[in-house]
C-alpha cells in the first residue's frame, strides 16, 4: 500500500472512530432537531442545551476529528471555522455526522444518508448524459422534482424527503457544494433548480457505501502531512487548556500560585502527540496521570488527604458557589476516570475498575484501537479542564457580595 493510501486510510479511520460522550451529545442534539423540525438548529439552541449538561459546545466541537486538506471534512459542516459561529447561525451535520447519530431516529438517519448517496449518482448520471450545444452556451440545470423522480426510480423503500430537506443536506457535502454554481426557487425551498458548474463531483460511483464516499472526499482534497504540519494539530488543545486553567487559577489566588505542575519537557510534549501502540498509550496516559497526581491544591474545605483530584474536589466544593458544583462534579468525574485508567495500565488488580472507566468515557473495552483511545482521553481531558477553568473565571468575574 502506498504512503498516500496509508495516510488516507488513517484519516478515514479517525473520522469513523467512536465519539466520546461529549462529542456524541452535541451530534445527537443537532440531529434530533433536524429529524423533528426538518431544518438545522440555531447554534444558540445547541449551546444552551449543552450548557444544561455543563458542556461548552465550542470546546466540544473543537475536539472532533477533521480531515487535512484544501477542503476539510468532518462531522459538522465548516468544522474548521465553527469557533466563529454566532448564536444566530445554524449548525449543520454532514453525512458523516448523521452516521454518528445514536438515538430514536436511526432509521430516518439511514434513509437520508442513502438518499443523498443515491442523489450523488443522479447528479453523475445527469452530467454524463448532458449534451451542450456546439455553438451557444447551455446551462446545465437539475430541478428538485427531477431529482426526486430519479430517486423514486431507484426504488427507495421509504417516503422521499422534502426538497428543502434534500437541499439542506446537499449543501454541506463537498462533492455537491463544489459543483453547484447556484440555485433558484422559492425561499422555502419547496421547489428549486440547481445550476451545476463544470467541477467534477466524484469520478467513480460510491454506491451506498458511506465509507467509500468519505474516502473519495479525503482522497480528492488530501494534503500530505509535510504541507499541513505548519498548522497546529488539534491535540495541542489539551496543553493549551492546561495553560489556560493555570492562568485562571493564578488570577483567583495570586500570580505565584500555580495549580498545574507540568511533568517535565518531554512528558509535557507527549500530551500533545498521537500514539500508535499500547506502549505509547501507557506512556501518554502515564504523563497525564502524573500531572493529575501533582496538582497543587491549596488548603481549605473538608480535605481528607488522598489523591490530588479528591483534594481538588473538596477545595472547589468549599471555594466556589453552589451553582458551579454540578459542572465541577462532571468535569472532575471525567478526570477521575482518566486517573483510574492510568492506574489500571500498571496494576492487574485495578483492571475491572479500568474497564468501567473506559466505558464511562465512551471507549470500547477491551481496547483494540489505542490511537483512538488516546484521542478520546485527550478530548475528554480538554473539555474537563476547560469546564473547571470556566467555573473559576465565573467566580473571579462575579464574586459573592
Amino acid at each position: 500500500m502506498s504512503s498516500r493510501s496509508t495516510q488516507i486510510d488513517e484519516v478515514v479511520d479517525r473520522l469513523f472512530a467512536p465519539l466520546t460522550i461529549s462529542q456524541q451529545r452535541v451530534v445527537d442534539v443537532t440531529a434530533e432537531v433536524f429529524f423533528t423540525k426538518d431544518q438545522w438548529p440555531m447554534f444558540q439552541y445547541v449551546e444552551a442545551t449543552l450548557d444544561t449538561a455543563r458542556l461548552d459546545a465550542k470546546a466540544v466541537l473543537g475536539t472532533l476529528p477533521i480531515s487535512p486538506g484544501v477542503i476539510r471534512y468532518g462531522a459538522f459542516r465548516r468544522l474548521d471555522t465553527l469557533s466563529t459561529l454566532g448564536e444566530q447561525e445554524r449548525i449543520q451535520l454532514t453525512l458523516l455526522g448523521l452516521h454518528h447519530y445514536q438515538g430514536p431516529f436511526a432509521a430516518k438517519r439511514d434513509a437520508l444518508v442513502r438518499d443523498v448517496l443515491r442523489l450523488l449518482q443522479v447528479f453523475i448520471d445527469a452530467r454524463r448524459a448532458f449534451r451542450p450545444s456546439a455553438t451557444e452556451f447551455t446551462p446545465f440545470e437539475l430541478t428538485s422534482q427531477v431529482a426526486l423522480d430519479a430517486l423514486a426510480q431507484l426504488r427507495s423503500p421509504h417516503s422521499l424527503p422534502a426538497p428543502s430537506v434534500l437541499a439542506s443536506l446537499v449543501e454541506g457535502e463537498p462533492p455537491f457544494s463544489t459543483s453547484l454554481a447556484g440555485w433558484s426557487g422559492d425561499p422555502t425551498r419547496s421547489s428549486f433548480t440547481w445550476s451545476i458548474g463544470r467541477q467534477v463531483l466524484v469520478h467513480d460511483p460510491v454506491g451506498l457505501d458511506l465509507r467509500r464516499y468519505v474516502e473519495a472526499i479525503v482522497d480528492r482534497y488530501h494534503v500530505p502531512p509535510s504541507v499541513t504540519r505548519r498548522a497546529v494539530p488539534s491535540p495541542l488543545s489539551l496543553a493549551a487548556s492546561l495553560g489556560y486553567l493555570d492562568t485562571a487559577w493564578r488570577v483567583l489566588h495570586g500570580r505565584g500560585t500555580h495549580l498545574v505542575e507540568l511533568p517535565g519537557p518531554e512528558r509535557t510534549i507527549s500530551l500533545a502527540l498521537d500514539c500508535a501502540t499500547r506502549e505509547e498509550f501507557v506512556d501518554r496516559i502515564g504523563a497525564l496521570g502524573d500531572l493529575l497526581k501533582n496538582l497543587r491544591v491549596p488548603s481549605g474545605g473538608q480535605q481528607k488527604g488522598g489523591h490530588a483530584l479528591e483534594r481538588l474536589r473538596a477545595y472547589l466544593t468549599w471555594k466556589l458557589p453552589p451553582e458551579s458544583q454540578e459542572t465541577l462534579a462532571g468535569a472532575l468525574d471525567q478526570l477521575d476516570h482518566i486517573r483510574v485508567i492510568r492506574n489500571a495500565t500498571g496494576h492487574e488488580a485495578a483492571e475491572s475498575d479500568g474497564a468501567r472507566a473506559y466505558r464511562a468515557l465512551g471507549i470500547s473495552f477491551p481496547v483494540t484501537d489505542w490511537p483512538g483511545a488516546w484521542r478520546s482521553i485527550q478530548a475528554e481531558a480538554t473539555v474537563a479542564f476547560d469546564s473547571v477553568r470556566g467555573e473559576v473565571m465565573s467566580f473571579v468575574e462575579s464574586p459573592p457580595e
